[in-house]
């Protein structure tokens, strides 16, 4: 029965993106080499994402790091004063970015109004305008996890009107151990999301048992068009925004790969499930050739 909800979701779907499309890689990075490639990536450092997304992890470098053909974003116990000098952490984790000149922080209704002072003189970054964006990737797992792959405007467009695109979240608590979500968020005016609450997509759909993103690797991706965004994991499409019911990003976007921690009066950390390691294999883009 699974198996036929799946072929269900899978065709009905498939109609949706880019029919015999071909492809043309613009950007790849299988993370082979020594280190991460600082040309192109950024990783903050004694930063937060700010409290409106109830984070309690503290964004370190020394998180973020190429080992064994992998990016990795390992999160632990570590205790420390965040940036206000004021604010204490009791976890560390990782956010890595491929333009730090970008729009980075969209907990704030305006953009950032500084560029980090230590990035490298070859710094080049890389956004890009629509196309197939894809990570291969196997997630950490245990409650207040949220690992997230997620695509945010160059231009300095207060959140979300230029929009935000998640290719994937992952939510550690009971609920959704066994699942991920593909969103969109969008506005026409500063901070007034018109994403509905719980109208984004999820892979397996409820009628589904679910399956474990901790033990394999899976490709978590997005293709993105002038009209339409179609979410997908494995090849598997299981989400879709067109332009009737969303507001499509027009502007180029950037990669965000990261893990926040959440926490409220019900769900809180358990120390002895950590560390925690988020492991990309690579990260693709793609853009329709002409």
């Amino acid at each position: 029965r699974h198996c036929v909800v799946m072929l269900a979701v899978f065709c009905s779907l498939l109609c949706l993106t880019v029919t015999n499309a071909a492809w043309q890689v613009t950007f790849f990075d299988d993370f082979d080499g020594a280190s991460l490639n600082h040309s192109i990536w950024y990783a903050r450092n004694n930063d937060t994402h700010g409290p409106i997304t109830h984070e309690i992890e503290l964004y370190m470098r020394d998180a973020v790091y190429v080992k064994d053909g992998n990016l990795v974003i390992k999160t632990y116990p570590h205790n420390a004063i965040g940036p206000d000098g004021k604010t204490e952490y009791h976890y560390a984790s990782g956010w890595v970015m491929s333009d730090a000149r970008g729009n980075a922080d969209c907990s704030q209704v305006s953009t950032r109004t500084t560029t980090p002072t230590d990035i490298p003189p070859n710094y080049t970054g890389f956004s890009q305008l629509y196309g197939k964006w894809e990570v291969r990737a196997m997630l950490p797992w245990g409650m207040t996890m949220w690992p997230a792959h997620w695509l945010m405007p160059k231009p300095d467009i207060c959140w979300p009107v230029g929009g935000e695109i998640d290719i994937m979240e992952y939510f550690g608590h009971p609920r959704d151990w066994k699942r991920v979500f593909g969103t969109l968020h969008w506005a026409k005016k500063c901070g007034k999301d018109e994403y509905p609450a719980g109208t984004n997509g999820r892979f397996p759909p409820l009628d589904h048992p679910g399956m474990l993103f901790n033990t394999s690797y899976h490709i978590y991706g997005v293709e993105w068009a002038q009209h339409k965004i179609v979410w997908s994991v494995d090849g598997v499409p299981y989400h879709v925004r067109t332009s009737q019911n969303a507001t499509i990003p027009s502007h180029a976007m950037y990669w965000i790969l990261n893990t926040a921690m959440f926490a409220n009066n019900q769900w809180k950390p358990n120390p002895h499930d950590f560390p925690q390691y988020h492991k990309i294999d690579w990260v693709k883009v793609s853009k329709w050739a002409k």
